[in-house]
């Protein structure tokens, strides 16, 4: 059972060279300048398309943004859309002016084989500082990169400016198996509460969820989790995914202060403004929950639904009904990127 998922978690430190205007949401601006920059960093041929590239087999660019199934997958098996293998969790903070000398600070999650590729994913981040980000392409400087241990293990550095002529391997692997004992220690009380800080964007029958009703959020996770298993961890999943989402239909709400984050995105690819918002907030779940803890787990790492690349469908998970005190549901925010 998902023995071969595994996942790295790493913080990087920005420090501003120039003024940084950036939108209360930075997770689009992260990404969408981290990815200009892997490909000017790795790729041996300009700005053709990966899709006719003869050097795409073994391309670190075409593995990380154009991830595709092996010649040998049985096509019947493919999801239609295979995940890419990070996560960039952005600073939840809403400032968005850096002066000069002030520090920006996000995570990023690392899937499978992708956690070997850290050292591009370093220097692209380099790169990207160069370039220049949000309004005006205000330049940073990449100070610090550092491991973010989920299990207790200490802070490890990995990369500092003042080192940068090399980057130090630090084992920041997590393994599946280790979430399973966890959750195996955990005393439930028959409930567990999901808290949602960034908008989580979860699809029922064609139509964006305003709420996490817990069949579709399982059927969500699930599939992704299985998704970055068979193609970013180098084994398939099997694993009876009917049955599963028959026995989540059995978890009821019983406790909720979720509301509506709206956030909007520009997309240079498809020359069009995207909307990105979904639902954040505390939920408490009531049923047979154990079976589902250590895939609740894996997901607060790997977060849910659409947009995760940006940062969207971030969770907390806590045992029992820590949302006594949630606020009733309400608009949190609007922010147009």
């Amino acid at each position: 059972m998902l023995e071969a998922f595994h996942v790295a978690r790493y913080n990087f430190v920005l420090t501003a060279l120039d003024p940084l205007s950036l939108p209360p949401y930075k997770g689009s601006t992260l990404r969408g300048v981290f990815g200009h920059a892997f490909k000017r960093v790795v790729c041996a041929r300009g700005r053709q398309d990966c899709a006719g590239c003869l050097l795409r087999t073994g391309c670190p660019y075409a593995s990380v943004f154009e991830s595709r199934p092996p010649d040998d997958a049985d096509v019947k098996r493919v999801q239609a859309a295979i995940p890419r293998p990070f996560v960039i969790e952005p600073p939840l903070t809403e400032q968005t002016y850096f002066a000069p000398g002030e520090e920006l600070a996000f995570r990023l999650v690392l899937v499978g084989r992708a956690i070997d590729l850290l050292a591009y994913f370093v220097v692209a981040f380099q790169e990207a500082g160069r370039m220049g980000i949000g309004q005006g392409r205000g330049r940073y400087a990449l100070t610090r990169v550092e491991t973010a241990p989920w299990d207790g293990r200490a802070v490890e550095i990995v990369y500092t400016r003042a080192t940068r002529s090399s980057i130090v391997k630090r084992d920041a692997t997590l393994h599946f198996p280790a979430l399973a004992q966890l959750a195996q220690a955990w005393a439930l009380d028959g409930n567990v509460t999901l808290d949602f800080v960034t908008p989580t964007r979860i699809r029922k029958q064609g139509k964006w969820l305003s709420q996490p009703e817990f069949g579709p959020l399982m059927r969500t996770l699930l599939q992704r989790l299985s998704s970055l298993t068979n193609f970013h961890c180098g084994e398939w999943w099997e694993y009876d995914f009917r049955d599963a989402i028959d026995r989540a239909k059995e978890i009821e709400i019983v406790r909720q202060g979720t509301g509506w984050d709206d956030w909007e995105r520009y997309s240079s690819r498809q020359d069009r403004r995207i909307r990105l918002g979904g639902f954040v907030g505390r939920v408490t779940y009531a049923g047979d929950l154990a079976r589902f803890l250590p895939f609740l787990l894996a997901g607060s790492l790997v977060h849910v639904g659409k947009g995760t690349v940006f940062g969207n469908g971030q969770y907390l998970v806590c045992p029992g009904g820590a949302a006594k005190n949630a606020p009733k549901a309400q608009v949190v925010s609007n922010h147009t990127l």
